[in-house]
């Protein structure tokens, strides 16, 4: 077998495909026709008419006409429009709405209504009334209406459709037009007088310092009482709970059938765990402890009870007194309560009426121990001891604010008093009652003392004699709180004396040093005022500046020593051994607006001060000023310290 090169095969390929198309012939005949289909009727496909199955029009023949199906199965009829119940039965007295007997699709329109211009209703044309336009016709263009007849100006009083000037122009200004019949400004309704202003006497009728549309309304003219603080808590929550816990609503408080009985109720307002304070205060006070034989079925009312003491009101509105006016010295009825701060953990009884007089002592402190007090008020049938009466008993928001009748019917702040100035405190924070109060003119420059102690209630005057008589109570209190019970001082003394607080800032004699105490010795050091724990011996008294500038110089119940229950307002410290703070121990006034050293030193350098157990515990010389000797501390004092006072 020869094999062919590559070259060579190309060759003879190219070659055979000439020759075979060289061979091309004609076309061949046409191939036999395909099978016919099936006609569209043939339903068995064998192309014969079968009549009874394929003849489905039965019209003798089978056509494409009977592969077009019959007709299909009539639906179910609907029912009638006028068949409201499809009951398929004509009720006449509902389906039959034209009324001729039969129900038809006539039933189903609605009858016709009365033409727009048929005001009859007759379906007849009555030219006198119905053919406004009196064409001739009742159309629809009769009951468009006419223009009507022109109206008489506003101005035209007399309805002559002429300007009378002289009572038709009220502006003057020559012409009669819609401006004349506005009117002028009348007189407001508080100017009695019509002379364009307030006078106060006779216009003022709310005393509010203004006249206005309020006191034109005899119903919100004069603002009354609402008697609740829990009408004020309702919507100041905040300020109504510092308020109770403040102590401030218990200055009065009653007793019914021998139980004290709250002055507030917080669970109003959704408050719970409320225990009554004063009842709690008083729960060891039976019926033998009561001052003059009394028991506690014959006492109306406890005074105070809250923080620092409490009397007791007999039934007549007297305080506490035998029946008979009988009364020694020796008789016991004022009831002070512990006082943590001077170290005194247990009641006890103390004698008040230290003269015994038999005089029988009325009570006249509403002005400052009630809510809504009036001088000229009638006392309840029987309490002939009460000077005026109240509202309420106790010192509770209307006390400050004023009667809150329109503000709580308006909620504007402008309908309640809102005084901020230190005289709202100091009507009552005061022993005499600054000018203008329930009729009293004494002026706070007076402080006055007794026993050896500023008399309790003087803050005010005590403020307004010092150097800080330019600030009011709130610039350092939150009025609605405590100082006792919450965080009623919110600001601290370093907020403007900043120079006299921070580090060794100053060279100022009483507060050498700054942080320092200011006592010096030699090799000694004083009390480090905001020292980290830790830094000195943590048996220290840690001093704060209050200590020294608000010593207890007064007394509402108690003492230990020259250190009293009440702080000083007066701040400024006396070192001059020549001033005398208290004019003898019956002094009737304060000459000298400074606390001398024998009450700023009192409540740690006394022998029985309250501090002084704390005090030895480091300073167990005998001497006057024997010091230990303190850990090296650096900067802790300076080189060549003296005893400074």
């Amino acid at each position: 077998m020869t094999t062919l090169g590559r070259g060579r095969g190309v060759a003879m390929l190219v070659a055979w495909g000439a020759a075979l198309s060289a061979c091309d012939g004609p076309a061949g005949p046409a191939g036999e026709a395909g099978v016919p289909g099936a006609a569209a009727w043939d339903l068995n496909g064998n192309g014969e008419c079968d009549l009874v199955a394929e003849d489905t029009n039965g019209d003798g023949e089978c056509t494409v006409d009977d592969a077009r199906g019959g007709p299909g199965d009539p639906g179910d009829p609907g029912t009638a429009c006028w068949d409201l119940d499809a009951s398929g039965t004509c009720d006449a007295a509902t389906e039959d709405m034209d009324g001729d007997g039969d129900c038809t699709a006539a039933d189903c329109h609605g009858p016709a209504g009365a033409a727009a211009w048929d005001l009859d209703g007759d379906g007849e044309c009555d030219a006198a009334t119905e053919d406004a336009n009196g064409d001739g016709e009742c159309t629809v263009e009769d009951a468009r209406g006419g223009d009507g007849t022109p109206g008489v100006a506003c101005w035209d009083l007399n309805a002559n459709d002429g300007c009378d000037v002289a009572s038709e122009d009220p502006n003057g200004d020559g012409d009669c037009d819609v401006a004349d019949c506005m009117g002028l400004p009348g007189t407001p309704c508080w100017d009695l007088n019509d002379n364009g202003a307030c006078d106060p006497a006779t216009e003022d009728t709310n005393e509010d310092g203004g006249c206005d549309a309020i006191d034109c309304n005899a119903t919100l003219a004069v603002a009354e009482y609402v008697g609740s603080s829990e009408v004020c808590g309702a919507c100041h929550m905040d300020e109504y709970q510092k308020l109770i816990d403040s102590g401030h609503p218990f200055k009065l408080n009653p007793v019914v059938g021998g139980v004290v009985q709250d002055n507030v109720d917080p669970a109003s307002l959704g408050i719970t765990g409320w225990t009554n304070r004063v009842a709690a205060n008083l729960a060891g006070v039976a019926d033998a402890d009561l001052p003059y034989g009394l028991t506690w079925n014959d006492i109306s009312y406890v005074i105070g009870g809250w923080g620092w003491k409490a009397r007791f009101m007999d039934a007549t509105g007297q305080i506490a007194r035998t029946g008979d006016g009988t009364v020694t010295p020796g008789d016991t009825v004022q009831y002070n309560l512990p006082n943590a701060e001077l170290g005194l953990a247990t009641a006890a009884w103390g004698n008040w009426n230290t003269t015994g007089s038999a005089t029988r002592q009325n009570y006249d402190c509403g002005p400052c121990h009630t809510t809504g007090y009036s001088r000229t008020a009638t006392p309840p049938a029987g309490m002939t001891g009460l000077v005026g009466y109240w509202s309420q008993p106790g010192v509770h928001c209307e006390a400050c604010h004023g009667p809150g009748s329109i503000h709580v019917a308006t909620r504007s702040p402008a309908d309640i008093v809102s005084d901020r100035s230190g005289y709202a405190c100091g009507r009552c924070h005061t022993r005499g009652a600054p000018a203008g109060r329930d009729g009293m003119v004494a002026a706070p420059e007076a402080i006055e003392a007794k026993g050896g102690f500023v008399e309790h209630h003087e803050q005010y005057d005590e403020l307004w004699n010092g150097a800080h008589r330019s600030l009011d109570c709130v610039d350092c209190h939150d009025p609605h709180d405590s100082t006792m019970n919450g965080t009623g001082v919110t600001a601290s003394c370093d907020r403007c004396h900043w120079d006299r607080t921070v580090g060794w800032a100053t060279a100022l004699p009483t507060h050498e040093g700054g942080f320092r105490h200011p006592l010096y010795m030699p090799s000694a050091g004083g009390h480090d005022m905001y020292t980290t724990a830790g830094t000195y011996p943590s048996s220290w008294q840690r001093i704060e500046c209050m200590d020294c500038h608000m010593s207890g110089t007064g007394k509402s119940a108690r003492n230990v020593g020259n250190a009293a229950d009440v702080h000083t307002h007066t701040f400024a410290i006396a070192v001059d051994p020549s001033v005398t703070y208290i004019a003898g121990a019956t002094a009737t006034s304060v000459t000298t607006p400074a606390v001398t050293l024998d009450y700023a030193c009192a409540s740690c350098h006394a022998s029985n001060g309250p501090r002084t157990a704390a005090c030895r515990v480091c300073h167990t010389g005998t001497g006057a000023h024997a010091f230990p000797q303190l850990p090296a501390v650096a900067d802790d004092l300076r080189a060549g310290s003296t005893l400074i006072h």
